[in-house]
């Protein structure tokens, strides 16, 4: 069987007139008898009776042709989905994000990728920089949004997506925390909490850089976390105070204070878009051009 014979069987079963059948389909009225023929050689029953009256479905034919319209259907459903997929208009994109990523990027990018292309599912996963590397590496994620600076990582490609810098979190009632902005110097004695340096080498390695430039040795807490909210709950609990991604300012449900950091003692950082330049797709590039509309 074949798509050609099953479209020829359909004509003429909707027409019963070889005549019109042929017609219908742009071809001669003998070559669509040879086709009809063959189908019912391959479906190994008569499909049409042929009488003075005209053509008439059997009852094989009759029990066949909702099914054989079906297979039609879904036939020219499948090319629609082929080129819908090469489009990147349908499909799935597998996106892998650090814990500070919903609080500003995400929210500004996810609605507009799915208003533009509402056919793309997205499957979101929280991970770590390490396991959003190893993911990319096995392609079991398609894009992964991480902070920067970080180590480098052969193979993959970043870019910038948001530069937001970091704040000062303090419990709400440090004595600190009616200032209206802080400095590293002004931290120096106090309990610091900073990534775990086998899940964020650089960022860690960057926050203390930022003290030593400044001649502070920090105090680092006995304390780890990686998830901003863990971090935050810290905070609030007295273990120490953070240095977080600007965006968790607008975090509600802690008893926490945020504070700029002082001209003299911010230092860049961000969120950065890795991937495997080796694997790019359509969904991908739809992905980037939400987070370019969405920084505008």
């Amino acid at each position: 069987m074949n798509m050609k014979e099953l479209r020829h069987f359909c004509a003429v079963a909707s027409e019963l007139n070889f005549r019109r059948a042929a017609e219908q389909l742009h071809i001669a009225q003998p070559a669509l008898s040879v086709s009809i023929a063959r189908f019912e050689e391959r479906m190994g029953v008569a499909l049409f009776v042929r009488g003075r009256r005209g053509v008439m479905l059997t009852e094989a034919g009759k029990v066949l042709l909702p099914e054989a319209v079906q297979i039609l259907r879904r036939s020219e459903r499948l090319r629609s989905l082929a080129a819908e997929a090469d489009s990147g208009d349908v499909g799935i994109l597998r996106l892998a994000f650090v814990g500070s990523a919903p609080y500003r990027l995400l929210p500004r990018a996810l609605p507009r990728l799915q208003r533009s292309h509402p056919g793309i599912l997205l499957e979101l996963y929280e991970a770590t920089t390490d396991r959003i590397v190893e993911g990319l590496h096995s392609r079991k994620f398609d894009l992964g949004v991480v902070r920067y600076p970080m180590d480098a990582f052969p193979g993959l490609k970043m870019e910038v997506v948001d530069e937001d810098g970091y704040c000062v979190a303090l419990p709400s009632g440090h004595p600190l925390a009616v200032r209206e902005e802080l400095s590293l110097r002004e931290l120096a004695d106090e309990p610091l909490l900073v990534p775990p340096r086998e899940h964020s080498p650089a960022l860690r390695a960057m926050m203390l850089q930022a003290f030593q430039a400044q001649g502070i040795m920090p105090r680092i807490a006995n304390h780890q976390a990686t998830q901003p909210a863990t971090v935050l709950a810290l905070v609030e609990m007295g273990a120490g105070i953070a240095l977080v991604p600007s965006p968790l300012v607008s975090r509600v449900g802690y008893r926490v204070v945020f504070l700029p950091l002082a001209p003299d003692s911010r230092f860049d950082s961000g969120l950065a878009l890795l991937s495997d330049p080796t694997y790019r797709t359509a969904h991908a590039d739809h992905f980037r051009q939400a987070l370019r509309d969405g920084a505008t």
